[in-house]
Parts: C-alpha cells; sequence; structure tokens
C-alpha cells in the first residue's frame, strides 16, 4: 500500500472528469468486494467460473452501453488498435485474469486472495522496467 501512496502521488489529483464518473468507480470497487466477501460467507452458492463471468461481463455490457449511449453513441472506432485493444481487454483481462481470481477464490480465503492482489502494482512496475 505504501509502494502505491509512493508511486501515484503525484497523479491524486482529480481530472476534468465528471464526478459521477468518479462515484461510479469507487462504487463499483466496493460493490465487487463486498460480492466477493458475501459469495465467499455464504458458501452455498456453487456457481461455475463461466457462469460468473458470464454475468459479470453482460453486467458490465448492459451498464457501459447504457453510459455510451448516454454520452454520444455506440459505435467504437474502427481501426486495428482499438481490436487489438478490445482483443486484449476480452481475452486476457477478463478471461484469464478474472479466471483466475475466481479460482483462487475457491481454493483459498478472501484475505488471502486480497492480499496478492495487492502485489500487482509492485509487479507491474518491475514488468514495466524490464520491458522499457
Amino acid at each position: 500500500v505504501a509502494g502505491v501512496l509512493i508511486v501515484s502521488l503525484n497523479s491524486l489529483s482529480l481530472g476534468t472528469a465528471p464526478a459521477w464518473a468518479y462515484i461510479v468507480t469507487i462504487a463499483s470497487m466496493m460493490v465487487f468486494a463486498l460480492a466477493t466477501v458475501l459469495q465467499k460467507g455464504m458458501g452455498t452458492i456453487n456457481m461455475p467460473i463461466h457462469q460468473s463471468l458470464c454475468i459479470q461481463c453482460l453486467t458490465a455490457a448492459i451498464f457501459f452501453a447504457a453510459c455510451a449511449g448516454w454520452n454520444g453513441g455506440l459505435m467504437p472506432p474502427l481501426d486495428g488498435r482499438f481490436e487489438f485493444g478490445i482483443a486484449w481487454l476480452v481475452l486476457f483481462s477478463t478471461f484469464f485474469c478474472y479466471g483466475v481470481y475466481y479460482a483462487s477464490l475457491r481454493l483459498h480465503s478472501a484475505a488471502q486472495v486480497s492480499s496478492v492482489i495487492y502485489l500487482s502494482p509492485p509487479v507491474t512496475m518491475l514488468w514495466a522496467w524490464l520491458l522499457f
């Protein structure tokens, strides 16, 4: 946590986005954390990982489509960079990363999984340093 604060201290300022964008971001993370704790505590919901991902992705798609429609339109830019970004987001970030996350929650406690998530910023920093 201290490392994240040190690295991001200079960028901890509000940008030009509307206030609701910040509220939605914070609320979504709080709901995600609450749902994780509730699901782990209930123990009776034994939904397959692909169903969990499907529900999460469909819910997000509906919400973001409504936001995009409200802010201008649903048609994305059709170029190679956008298509590569969407492929990376869908294949790696969604299916692989969330799949590992949900599988980890089945095998370990929520506290253990969340403590590993805190390792993401330093690992990302080291990976970026090696790449660039």
